[in-house]
């Protein structure tokens, strides 16, 4: 297990998955590779979360840039929503920051 926890800690859920599973294929039931396995897993679902995150609060900014001031702030409050979620305290920040400026702005 200690591969699958390096590629954890690499942030790589992906394959610690792969390695996961074909520790699962090789022992039915191991309570290791099921820990991992499901920490495999809640990685990748923060990771495509962050993903999406990262894409919204750009498209925010493309609306700002734009002077679309709605969308925009519905994108950074999607932003913040979604980064109090993942307790990301940076990107909650951020956003907020944002949020607070084109608010002031309209």
């Amino acid at each position: 297990m200690q591969t699958g926890e390096k590629l954890l800690l690499e942030h790589n859920p992906e394959e610690a998955l792969q390695y996961a599973a074909k520790a699962l294929s090789l022992k039915s039931g191991d309570p290791a590779a099921q820990d991992l396995m499901s920490r495999a897993q809640m990685a990748r679902q923060r990771d495509r979360r962050r993903t999406e995150l990262v894409s919204c609060m750009t498209d925010g900014q493309k609306a700002e840039q734009n002077r679309d001031w709605a969308r925009a702030t519905n994108l950074f409050d999607q932003v913040i929503q979604g980064a109090k979620e993942l307790g990301e305290p940076q990107d909650e920040n951020l956003a907020q920051q944002a949020t607070d400026e084109l608010r002031r702005t309209e």
